[in-house]
């Protein structure tokens, strides 16, 4: 039976415009590229079919595949991140990055009024920045492989949880319709534990809505 709506995947993909990679989720394929990037983890994607995780043309593509599966595709603007629109690219005063200590320059990505945007040109005191997708407007091609379907709760749980935690980060157990998290004590104190965390709860909340996580804290003298 092929994928249907609702169900938890695992894909790998590999997307190309113009000829050339500009995301994988295969190491063979970011190293063969040269976008090979060391402290970046690959693995395929954890993905809810048609509840837009993914542009609407991969969205759509998954639907009736089985696992194993592969294709290859071409999408059109229409169906991945929409045509450019003039109306995103603004002139903003070049005063608002020099006092927040920043020296753009073109193709510089930088975060303006809560979006993200690349700087276009640098020019008397003006900055000509866009709003737009950097492939708004693209056709892109794409090679994609249903790599597994989830079907078991405990499966999604752990598979929601690799793309924060690392392996040995966190022991993971169910009970009932509780996910019970204890992470290692010395990630405890690190950045990245916090921010980890509250997407792995918003992630098991939103997509297993009967389901609750706790997380178990132990925290040691030094």
């Amino acid at each position: 039976m092929g994928v249907k709506e609702g169900d938890f995947v695992l894909l790998d993909y590999t997307g190309s415009t113009d000829g050339k990679v500009f995301d994988t989720t295969v190491e063979g394929a970011a190293k063969k590229n040269s976008i090979y990037i060391k402290e970046q983890v690959y693995k395929p994607l954890v993905i809810v079919a048609g509840k837009g995780d993914l542009i609407p043309g991969l969205d759509n593509a998954l639907i009736g595949m089985e696992k194993g599966g592969e294709k290859k595709l071409t999408i059109p603007p229409e169906e991945a991140y929409g045509p450019r629109d003039p109306k995103l690219i603004k002139i903003v005063p070049l005063k608002i990055f020099t006092d927040n200590k920043l020296n753009p320059f073109p193709g510089m990505p930088v975060q303006l009024d809560n979006m993200t945007a690349r700087v276009q040109s640098v020019s008397g005191g003006r900055v000509r920045v866009d709003f737009n997708h950097e492939l708004a407007g693209r056709t892109l091609d794409f090679e994609i492989k249903l790599v597994d379907v989830l079907a078991k709760t405990e499966e999604k749980v752990r598979a929601l949880a690799s793309q924060f935690f690392g392996e040995k980060d966190l022991k993971l157990e169910l009970k009932g319709k509780k996910v019970i998290a204890t992470p290692k004590t010395e990630l405890l104190a690190t950045k990245r534990y916090g921010q980890a965390k509250a997407y792995f709860i918003t992630q098991v909340t939103s997509r297993l809505p009967e389901m609750s996580v706790e997380f178990v804290e132990e925290y040691k003298k030094a």
